[in-house]
Protein backbone atom coordinates (compact mmCIF):
# COMPACT_ATOMS: atom_id res chain seq x y z
CA UNK A 1 0.00 0.00 0.00
CA UNK A 2 1.42 3.37 -0.60
CA UNK A 3 2.88 5.50 2.08
CA UNK A 4 0.07 8.26 2.84
CA UNK A 5 3.31 10.95 3.09
CA UNK A 6 4.17 9.92 -0.69
CA UNK A 7 0.58 11.04 -1.71
CA UNK A 8 -0.54 14.52 -3.36
CA UNK A 9 -2.67 16.47 -1.45
CA UNK A 10 -5.65 15.70 -3.89
CA UNK A 11 -4.98 12.07 -3.07
CA UNK A 12 -5.07 12.64 0.40
CA UNK A 13 -8.42 14.36 0.29
CA UNK A 14 -9.88 11.77 -1.75
CA UNK A 15 -8.78 8.89 0.95
CA UNK A 16 -9.89 11.33 3.41
CA UNK A 17 -13.48 11.58 1.97
CA UNK A 18 -13.95 7.71 0.89
CA UNK A 19 -12.76 6.96 4.58
CA UNK A 20 -15.27 9.03 6.12
CA UNK A 21 -18.24 7.53 3.93
CA UNK A 22 -16.76 4.06 4.95
CA UNK A 23 -16.47 5.13 8.42
CA UNK A 24 -20.38 6.33 8.34
CA UNK A 25 -21.70 3.26 6.35
CA UNK A 26 -20.13 1.02 8.89
CA UNK A 27 -21.97 1.99 11.87
CA UNK A 28 -25.13 2.05 9.97
CA UNK A 29 -24.67 -1.21 8.31
CA UNK A 30 -23.68 -2.55 12.06
CA UNK A 31 -26.97 -1.32 13.15
CA UNK A 32 -29.59 -1.42 11.03
CA UNK A 33 -28.37 -4.13 8.45
CA UNK A 34 -27.91 -3.78 4.96
CA UNK A 35 -31.76 -4.31 3.39
CA UNK A 36 -32.55 -1.69 5.63
CA UNK A 37 -29.75 1.44 5.26
CA UNK A 38 -30.37 3.75 2.48
CA UNK A 39 -27.77 5.38 0.09
CA UNK A 40 -29.58 9.01 2.01
CA UNK A 41 -28.76 7.78 5.26
CA UNK A 42 -24.64 7.19 4.26
CA UNK A 43 -24.74 10.69 2.62
CA UNK A 44 -26.12 12.24 5.85
CA UNK A 45 -24.22 10.48 8.35
CA UNK A 46 -20.86 11.45 6.19
CA UNK A 47 -22.15 14.84 5.48
CA UNK A 48 -21.69 14.62 2.48
CA UNK A 49 -23.75 15.30 -0.82
CA UNK A 50 -25.12 12.07 -2.73
CA UNK A 51 -23.50 13.21 -5.48
CA UNK A 52 -20.12 13.45 -4.08
CA UNK A 53 -20.67 9.66 -2.74
CA UNK A 54 -21.28 8.72 -5.96
CA UNK A 55 -17.44 9.76 -6.98
CA UNK A 56 -16.15 7.09 -4.99
CA UNK A 57 -18.91 4.45 -5.30
CA UNK A 58 -21.32 3.54 -7.61
CA UNK A 59 -24.05 2.26 -5.30
CA UNK A 60 -25.03 0.91 -1.66
CA UNK A 61 -23.73 -2.59 -2.75
CA UNK A 62 -19.85 -1.23 -3.80
CA UNK A 63 -20.11 0.22 -0.12
CA UNK A 64 -20.97 -2.54 1.32
CA UNK A 65 -19.04 -4.90 -0.62
CA UNK A 66 -15.53 -2.47 -0.15
CA UNK A 67 -16.30 -2.25 3.68
CA UNK A 68 -16.37 -6.37 4.07
CA UNK A 69 -13.18 -7.10 1.92
CA UNK A 70 -11.31 -4.15 4.00
CA UNK A 71 -12.35 -6.06 7.11
CA UNK A 72 -11.37 -9.61 6.25
CA UNK A 73 -8.12 -8.54 4.72
CA UNK A 74 -6.89 -6.80 7.62
CA UNK A 75 -7.62 -9.76 9.74
CA UNK A 76 -5.67 -12.22 7.15
CA UNK A 77 -2.95 -9.69 7.05
CA UNK A 78 -2.50 -10.05 10.64
CA UNK A 79 -2.66 -13.50 10.75
CA UNK A 80 0.11 -13.73 7.82
CA UNK A 81 2.73 -11.85 10.11
CA UNK A 82 1.88 -13.46 13.46
CA UNK A 83 2.18 -16.57 11.14
CA UNK A 84 5.70 -15.14 10.18
CA UNK A 85 7.55 -16.51 13.43
CA UNK A 86 8.61 -19.84 14.31
CA UNK A 87 7.08 -20.11 17.97
CA UNK A 88 5.49 -23.05 19.33
CA UNK A 89 1.07 -23.17 18.52
CA UNK A 90 0.30 -21.89 21.63
CA UNK A 91 2.37 -18.67 21.48
CA UNK A 92 0.72 -18.31 18.21
CA UNK A 93 -2.35 -18.69 18.92
CA UNK A 94 -2.15 -16.49 21.77
CA UNK A 95 -1.30 -13.44 20.14
CA UNK A 96 -3.41 -14.27 17.29
CA UNK A 97 -6.16 -14.59 19.76
CA UNK A 98 -5.38 -11.25 21.56
CA UNK A 99 -4.88 -9.19 18.90
CA UNK A 100 -8.18 -10.34 17.06
CA UNK A 101 -10.48 -9.99 20.25
CA UNK A 102 -8.52 -6.58 21.06
CA UNK A 103 -8.96 -5.11 17.38
CA UNK A 104 -12.90 -6.40 17.20
CA UNK A 105 -13.57 -4.88 20.46
CA UNK A 106 -12.13 -1.37 19.55
CA UNK A 107 -13.64 -1.69 15.85
CA UNK A 108 -17.24 -3.16 17.65
CA UNK A 109 -19.10 -2.02 14.69
CA UNK A 110 -16.73 -3.60 12.12
CA UNK A 111 -17.16 -6.48 14.68
CA UNK A 112 -20.75 -6.53 14.43
CA UNK A 113 -21.13 -6.02 10.82
CA UNK A 114 -19.01 -9.28 10.16
CA UNK A 115 -20.93 -11.10 12.76
CA UNK A 116 -24.28 -10.16 10.70
CA UNK A 117 -22.58 -11.22 7.13
CA UNK A 118 -21.44 -14.81 8.63
CA UNK A 119 -24.63 -15.55 9.50
CA UNK A 120 -27.79 -14.40 8.53
CA UNK A 121 -27.85 -11.04 6.45
CA UNK A 122 -25.98 -11.99 3.60
CA UNK A 123 -27.66 -15.01 3.44
CA UNK A 124 -29.13 -14.13 -0.61
CA UNK A 125 -25.89 -12.41 -1.54
CA UNK A 126 -24.01 -14.90 -3.13
CA UNK A 127 -21.23 -12.57 -3.70
CA UNK A 128 -20.35 -12.37 -0.63
CA UNK A 129 -21.22 -15.88 0.63
CA UNK A 130 -19.43 -17.40 -2.72
CA UNK A 131 -17.09 -14.78 -3.16
CA UNK A 132 -15.27 -12.69 -0.33
CA UNK A 133 -16.07 -15.05 2.51
CA UNK A 134 -15.01 -18.24 0.94
CA UNK A 135 -11.62 -16.60 0.04
CA UNK A 136 -11.35 -15.00 3.23
CA UNK A 137 -12.17 -18.62 4.83
CA UNK A 138 -9.86 -20.80 2.75
CA UNK A 139 -6.81 -17.96 3.52
CA UNK A 140 -7.34 -18.27 7.05
CA UNK A 141 -8.02 -21.81 7.29
CA UNK A 142 -4.34 -22.44 5.21
CA UNK A 143 -2.58 -20.37 7.80
CA UNK A 144 -3.72 -22.23 10.88
CA UNK A 145 -4.13 -25.81 9.29
CA UNK A 146 -0.02 -25.40 8.81
CA UNK A 147 0.75 -23.84 12.48
CA UNK A 148 -1.90 -26.60 13.65
CA UNK A 149 -0.10 -29.98 11.25
CA UNK A 150 3.34 -28.40 12.52
CA UNK A 151 2.36 -28.73 15.89
CA UNK A 152 0.64 -32.32 15.30
CA UNK A 153 4.34 -33.22 14.05
CA UNK A 154 6.53 -31.85 16.83
CA UNK A 155 4.12 -33.21 19.51
CA UNK A 156 3.38 -30.01 20.88
CA UNK A 157 -0.81 -31.70 20.84
CA UNK A 158 -2.17 -34.60 20.08
CA UNK A 159 -3.19 -35.70 16.25
CA UNK A 160 -6.69 -34.74 16.12
CA UNK A 161 -8.07 -33.90 12.43
CA UNK A 162 -6.77 -31.03 11.99
CA UNK A 163 -9.99 -28.97 9.99
CA UNK A 164 -11.90 -29.61 13.15
CA UNK A 165 -9.31 -28.59 15.25
CA UNK A 166 -9.71 -25.46 13.01
CA UNK A 167 -13.73 -25.28 13.62
CA UNK A 168 -13.21 -26.25 17.17
CA UNK A 169 -10.82 -22.92 17.76
CA UNK A 170 -12.66 -21.02 15.82
CA UNK A 171 -16.23 -21.67 17.25
CA UNK A 172 -14.71 -21.22 21.07
CA UNK A 173 -12.98 -17.12 20.37
CA UNK A 174 -15.21 -14.62 18.31
CA UNK A 175 -18.73 -16.54 19.05
CA UNK A 176 -17.70 -16.48 22.50
CA UNK A 177 -16.16 -12.80 22.12
CA UNK A 178 -20.12 -11.76 20.58
CA UNK A 179 -22.27 -12.97 23.46
CA UNK A 180 -19.71 -11.34 25.76
CA UNK A 181 -20.72 -7.95 23.93
CA UNK A 182 -23.90 -8.53 24.10
CA UNK A 183 -23.85 -8.98 27.85
CA UNK A 184 -21.51 -6.79 28.95
CA UNK A 185 -20.06 -3.07 28.26
CA UNK A 186 -17.32 -3.31 26.00
CA UNK A 187 -15.12 -1.28 28.51
CA UNK A 188 -15.29 -3.51 31.16
CA UNK A 189 -14.27 -6.65 28.32
CA UNK A 190 -10.51 -7.73 29.16
CA UNK A 191 -9.22 -8.83 25.64
CA UNK A 192 -6.33 -10.30 27.14
CA UNK A 193 -7.90 -12.02 29.94
CA UNK A 194 -10.48 -13.55 28.25
CA UNK A 195 -8.54 -14.72 25.63
CA UNK A 196 -5.89 -16.63 27.52
CA UNK A 197 -9.08 -18.19 29.61
CA UNK A 198 -10.38 -19.84 26.16
CA UNK A 199 -6.84 -20.73 24.80
CA UNK A 200 -6.21 -22.51 28.48
CA UNK A 201 -9.95 -24.03 27.86
CA UNK A 202 -8.91 -25.24 24.62
CA UNK A 203 -5.22 -26.82 25.82
CA UNK A 204 -5.92 -27.89 29.38
CA UNK A 205 -9.60 -28.57 29.38
CA UNK A 206 -11.69 -28.12 32.16
CA UNK A 207 -11.26 -31.28 34.05
CA UNK A 208 -9.27 -31.37 37.13
CA UNK A 209 -6.20 -33.55 37.26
Amino acid sequence: MEEIQNLSRKERERNFRRNEIISSAIKLFANKGYEHTTLDEIAEASEFGKGTIYNYFSNKEEIYLAIIESILDDHTKMMEELAQSNEDLKSFLTKLTKAGMKKSLENKDAFSLIVRVRTHAAGNDPSIRTGLLKKNMDNNNKILFNKFNDAIKKKEIRPFEINSLINMYRSMIFPYLHFLMCCKNVEDIDSDKEAEFVLSVLFNGIQAN
